[in-house]
């Protein structure tokens, strides 16, 4: 539990450009499991921000601004109090969010209903979440917004890991969707081999230049021969 004597100290203070003065987690409000118990879980307080609407659960911190003209104010909640901040300290950036963004990003993406832990195939626990709050992911994104991605997929729920080593390059693919891929598209950027490409499962791989054309189903890997 943070307090005020307890908060991170003068250092850490001065990087985030906020000074802490309390926490609110109320008791309706708390998620232990996200899919089942964020969609009865009841949100704190909306959160006034240029990207779109969201809620915040679970947590909310009340921060007041540092010094002045160091710091912006990128949202704010209802009574005007810093929901998330912006410092620029030396060559970096750091980002705080008076609440728990990840908990705004999944409201509304899951049902409310009964948990369900069966074997079944359309089970609660099965249930795989795709309509998440655009607005939260857009606020998530803030500190990469300006990164290059070596790789771009066209699907925006399959997830690309890539894997180097001395042997070679792979990119591991997930999809997180509970529908099959057809014609998934990635765009690579110059670091990667530019010999032929082929699919783990052996399935038909297309590539013109760096843009690589394939079916995917749940999960697959894309190997770089050398």
């Amino acid at each position: 539990m943070f307090d005020e004597a307890n908060f991170p100290n003068n250092i850490f203070r001065n990087l985030l450009g906020v000074n802490f003065h309390g926490l609110e987690e109320p008791e309706g409000s708390q998620v232990g499991m996200v899919k089942q118990d964020l969609p009865f879980a009841t949100p704190i307080s909306p959160v006034l921000y240029s990207g779109g609407k969201l809620n915040t659960f679970g947590a909310q911190a009340r921060y007041s601004v540092g010094q002045a003209g160091e710091t912006e104010i990128l949202a704010t909640f209802p009574d005007g109090a810093p929901a998330v901040i912006v410092k620029s300290p030396g060559k970096g950036i750091a980002y705080t969010c008076a609440f728990l963004p990840g908990l705004s990003y999944y409201e509304g993406a899951t049902p409310k209903i009964p948990v369900d832990r069966s074997s079944s195939a359309d089970a609660l626990v099965h249930f795989l979440p795709t309509e998440f709050n655009i607005a939260a992911q857009a606020l998530i994104r803030l500190p990469v917004k300006d990164l290059a991605n070596p790789v771009k997929v066209s699907a925006p729920l399959v997830e690309a890991s890539i894997i180097d080593s001395p042997g070679g390059t792979a990119i591991t693919l997930a999809n997180w969707t509970d529908e099959p891929q057809k014609q998934l598209t990635l765009i690579l950027d110059e670091s990667f081999p530019k010999t032929p490409a082929r699919l783990a499962s052996g399935g038909g791989i297309s590539r013109s230049g760096n843009r690589l054309v394939f079916d995917l189903d749940v999960a697959d890997a894309i190997f770089f021969q050398k």
